[in-house]
This record gives C-alpha cells, structure tokens and sequence, in this order.
C-alpha cells in the first residue's frame, strides 16, 4: 500500500453515465460464506467489492454467480429474479467473469486465440452442425484491434502472451458473449504497470458504451483511484459502503476488521 500517492495519472477516470440498476442482490446468504449481503450495481458504473481475507472475497465472487448454493435472498438482473445455478445460466444471463487466476481459470492456455476468445460463445458459431471458422476467426480480429491486444496473429497460442495481454483475451471471450454484466476478480494482479493502466482505461470504455463492472480488489490504491463505489466486506458481511467523495484508506480499512466508524 503506498498512502498518499498521487492516483491521477495511475488510474484514468470513466465518463460513463450511470443509470439504472442492472443487479440487485437483497439479503443473500449462503450455506458457506456469505452473511446478509445487499448490493446494487448500475448500468454504466464502476463499482468495486473489497475483501480483507482472500478466500473469503474469491468465494464472494464466485457466489454472486454459481457456485454457492443460497439459503436466504434474492438475486435481480434488470429488476427481474433469477437463479444461477451454473456458468451455462450466468452466460444466459449475459454475465461474465474475469477470475483473479486467469491461466487456470480464465483461459486454456494451450489453445489460441481464436479458440479462447469464442470459448464462452460457441453456439452462435455452428452453422449445420460444424464451427464457422471463417466467422471466428473474424471476429477474433475484431476484438484483438478493438482491445489493442499484443499478438503475432489470431491464431497465436495464448500461454505465449504477457499476462496483460492474456487479460485481454479474457476480456474478450466475455464481449464476445455479448456480457452486460462483468464481475472483475483481481484485474491487474501479476500485470506490470503499464499494462495496469491500459486495462483501467478498458475497463472504462466497457461502461462507457453501457456495460457495468463489479470489481473485487484487495489492492487499496486500485480501489480508491478507479471506482465510483466502494462496498467493504468483513467475513462475509458488507460492514460499509462508501462514495468517491467519502473515500480515505483509514475508513476502508475500519470497516475491512469489523471497526464500527
């Protein structure tokens, strides 16, 4: 943690506007971890979850979408309720997940990009019963320039990319799914700064043309320099939500132990 660094040029802010509600959660408990947690996130904003214990935040993201069965609450995508009982069901609901270990969750790094980027949405690909490579490939193509990812071609393998540009390609398999929604595990962990920057930037392009983002952090520099809201969490609860304007490491950090502010 660097406290009182300059954040200005380190993390680009979004011009997006803000809008309605897309996910709503209502008193969500789960069998394991999660304790009563309400949360909203807006069509067109940044909005970022931090977690002090990192298999209590993983598991945190990993509920909002499949894994953990739910005892209590309710889950709401565009003021309607719905059950994700898998990934299949997220994709549908045109949710997607950036996972903070990319090389094994997020990519098959022994497959290129082609196959990598159309991995969440092969359906709209097979024409009488056989894979459009042609159409694949093209809009590969498409998402390599759209995100400005480093390659030798489309059909380079993705374990030979920088971990930057692997984030890319996550990215992308997830805009190619048509996902409205992303939820973000750890975007810049094992990235050199440079590329830091360049996924901020991304990311606010997404909500910019309308995509919204839940983000989960533990990095407290990240944190205050890129979201419009910062909801802290402390052993599976939300102890605190924060706006831009009341943002201070000492209040984030309060409500990270389980202080009472």
């Amino acid at each position: 943690m660097m406290v009182g660094r300059d954040l200005t040029n380190m993390y680009p802010k979004s011009k997006a506007v803000i809008g309605e509600p897309v996910l709503k959660v209502e008193n969500l408990s789960t069998e394991e971890k999660l304790r009563n947690v309400n949360l909203v996130l807006h069509k067109g904003e940044n909005s970022r979850t931090c977690g002090t214990c990192r298999c209590r935040k993983n598991r945190t993201c990993q509920s909002y979408i499949w894994t953990d069965k739910i005892s209590t609450g309710t889950v709401q995508i565009n003021g309607k309720t719905i059950e994700i009982k898998n990934i299949r069901h997220a994709i549908a609901h045109k949710i997607g997940l950036v996972p903070e270990d990319r090389k094994k969750q997020g990519l098959v790094l022994i497959l290129n990009l082609i196959q990598n980027t159309t991995l969440a949405s092969l359906k709209k690909y097979v024409q009488f019963g056989k894979l459009n490579l042609k159409k694949e490939k093209k809009d590969t193509e498409h998402y390599i320039q759209r995100l400005r990812t480093a390659t030798p071609n489309a059909w380079a393998k993705v374990e030979n990319l920088s971990g930057g540009n692997q984030q890319k390609v996550v990215l992308s398999k997830w805009l190619c799914a048509d996902s409205e929604i992303l939820i973000i595990d750890e975007p810049t962990r094992g990235i050199d700064v440079g590329a830091k920057v360049e996924i901020y930037e991304l990311m606010n392009e997404l909500v910019e043309k309308g995509m919204s983002i839940l983000m989960i952090s533990s990095e407290m520099p990240e944190l205050m320099g890129v979201c419009d809201r910062i909801a802290i969490m402390h052993e599976g609860k939300i102890t605190g939500e924060l706006e831009r304007s009341e943002f201070s490491e000492e209040r984030i950090m309060a409500y990270a132990t389980g202080q009472v502010i």
